[in-house]
């Protein structure tokens, strides 16, 4: 299954098996009437695996709760999953995403991709956030890992 922390990513891919955990009661109400299956309220103290994690985690201040739910995110990871996230970028949240990428949290996670959004990607939700997508991917196979490239 897919674990989808923010709604907005579960049109995607119609045939896939969701998840999702949205804390904003009407998004969950628009969840809902699309017919998303909805496991929870708050991703910090949900539990399950899953081979896919699609996240838009709350940024908090200099990226403190981004990084707080791509650490928790990790744990919910199947070997060979991958987490996409949308995260904040700037001085205090390059510095947060670089420490938890050096650190055991991120032990057996290689970084696939890291792509720097626009600094207009969210103007119609009226902020100018500056944002980057990241992919991690799970890896104990050891050949597999070292296509991947370095922890």
């Amino acid at each position: 299954p897919l674990g989808v922390e923010q709604g907005g990513a579960l049109e995607a891919q119609p045939e896939a098996q969701f998840e999702a955990i949205e804390p904003v009661t009407p998004l969950r109400t628009i969840l809902e009437a699309k017919g998303h299956t909805l496991v929870g309220d708050d991703f910090l103290t949900h539990q399950g695996q899953y081979d896919r994690i699609v996240m838009n985690p709350p940024f908090g201040v200099g990226g403190k709760t981004a990084i707080e739910h791509l650490a928790k995110a990790v744990k919910h990871l199947t070997n060979g999953g991958r987490i996409v996230a949308i995260i904040p970028r700037g001085p205090q949240a390059d510095k947060r995403f670089e420490a938890f990428n050096e650190g055991e949290d991120a032990k057996g996670l290689y970084l696939v991709a890291d792509i720097t959004l626009p600094g207009v990607t969210f103007e119609r939700a009226s902020t100018s956030a500056a944002a980057r997508v990241v992919v991690l991917e799970k890896q104990t196979d050891k050949e597999v890992a070292a296509r991947l490239g370095s922890e």
